[in-house]
């Protein structure tokens, strides 16, 4: 009978490199299917072995394999844990200048307001300054409108008108005018260019001393970005013929018709 001899380390040492690339390639074909379904986490692969306590050797074996005697059982995970964080990095440098950017909308529009008072006896021109707006802060353009409601009185012979103007020109701009008696509605859109420190104003005007009232009314300015005039003609103060108080003549005539 043929008696077998003993292992030889480097045999052992063979046959546990052969078992442990079998575990691996088992290992990398488990993780290769498991990689398919990646709503589920890999599953921890622990490898179990016997080590022989005088040469070392390692076997690959089940978990519920008993080592011999002179061996003692050592496991391991295929994947060791997390480690800590490490330490914060070097800040990287600046990066380049990039594009300019597009232009944005315009800003918020400046406006300025102003409320009469009631009950206002109207005079012959200039007339009564019935309201005027703040110093302005910001030269340019605005856009101005204006209203008044006049009682105008049947000894106004020649009726009432309202203008827009500035404080710095006090020429008349825009006119409103009604010769009709009564409660008579005035009202003035127009566009001004002013500088900064200047007043829009608006004066009301009757043909007679101390006859029609200014009731009430308000004025308003806002800054616009630019204005085009449709009729390409260059601005100027209107020329205006105001009422006038009548004359004597005048009054001896009404008299003589009444």
């Amino acid at each position: 009978m043929k008696v077998l001899s003993k292992p030889t380390t480097r045999m052992v040492l063979l046959l546990a490199a052969f078992a442990s690339l079998a575990v691996g390639t088992a290992t990398a074909v488990q993780q290769s299917e498991a990689s398919i379904d990646m709503t589920k986490p890999p599953a921890v692969v622990t490898i179990v072995s016997c080590v022989n306590n005088a040469t070392g050797a390692i076997r690959i074996v089940s978990n519920t394999t008993v080592c011999k005697s002179t061996e003692h059982k050592i496991e391991w995970n295929q994947k060791g844990a997390r480690g800590p964080q490490g330490p914060q990095g070097l800040q990287g440098r600046q990066g380049s200048q990039g594009p300019t950017g597009s232009q944005g909308p315009p800003g918020i529009s400046v406006g300025y307001s102003s409320v009469a008072s009631e009950g206002i006896t109207l005079t012959p021109f200039p007339g009564v300054l019935v309201a005027q707006s703040n110093p302005v802060a910001t030269s340019g353009t605005y856009f101005v409108s204006a209203s008044a409601l006049l009682e105008i009185f049947t000894t106004d012979n020649s009726g009432a008108t309202c203008h827009d103007t500035i404080a710095s020109s006090g020429a008349p701009f825009q006119l409103s005018e009604s010769t009709l008696n009564g409660e008579q509605q005035m009202s003035i859109t127009d566009v001004i260019t002013v500088r900064a420190g200047d007043f829009f104003q608006m004066f009301c005007t009757g043909s007679d001393e101390d006859s029609s009232l200014f009731r009430n009314g308000g004025l308003t300015a806002s800054l616009i970005n630019n204005a085009s005039d449709a009729s390409k003609k260059p601005r100027h103060p209107r020329e205006s013929h105001f009422p006038s108080a009548p004359t004597h003549a005048q009054e001896s005539s009404q008299s003589q018709d009444k």
